[in-house]
């Protein structure tokens, strides 16, 4: 049982992780010369990701990481990183209207541009729940199904079998940790 639950985890790692070459891809885009904050218009608290092309919000949300020193504070592997925001990124289910990478970035950028605009959200909170707000603001919702936990109880689907309920909160939750511990 322990190998049969051993294997289909390195199954799930395998295919949720972020292809090689988008990650060599975002990668090769160095820390200094990734676009600006300011160029990617993530301080501003009207900024939209509409038109912005996918490459950019991976590379907005590295900026995130980079302009709140989370990488250097938490001495972040800039591989590892760029691993993470792109596995992060596959795990939303691009069919789903709201609850998407779109919807995910947007939650980030929000979180970013307040704890930007003021010193005093940064000295409320420690360096470690910056990092833990990032990234929950980019997973809340990952691979959500697009219906409610209710639905999702009602028609017996596999995610209300697997955690009974608050299943989509649960699911989120685990998968999150899943890709920290799997990037």
């Amino acid at each position: 049982q322990y190998a049969q639950a051993v294997q289909i985890t390195e199954i799930l790692a395998y295919h949720l992780t972020a292809a090689q070459e988008d990650i060599k891809a975002l990668q090769v885009i160095s820390e200094t010369t990734i676009p600006s904050a300011e160029s990617l218009n993530i301080l501003d608290f009207h900024f939209s990701d509409f038109g912005l092309p996918e490459d950019a919000t991976t590379q907005a949300t590295v900026r995130m990481f980079l302009d709140l020193n989370l990488v250097q504070d938490f001495n972040i592997d800039y591989k590892s990183l760029c691993q993470w925001v792109l596995t992060v990124r596959r795990g939303y289910r691009s069919h789903i209207p709201y609850h998407n990478w779109s919807h995910a970035l947007s939650t980030a950028q929000s979180m970013f541009a307040m704890l930007m605009a003021t010193d005093r959200l940064q000295k409320i909170f420690s360096r470690l729940e910056i990092l833990a707000l990032m990234i929950a603001t980019l997973n809340h919702d990952i691979d959500h199904r697009g219906v409610s936990n209710s639905y999702i109880e009602r028609s017996q689907q596999p995610l209300a079998q697997l955690y009974g309920h608050s299943s989509l909160e649960n699911h989120h939750y685990n998968l999150c940790i899943f890709i920290l511990n799997n990037t």
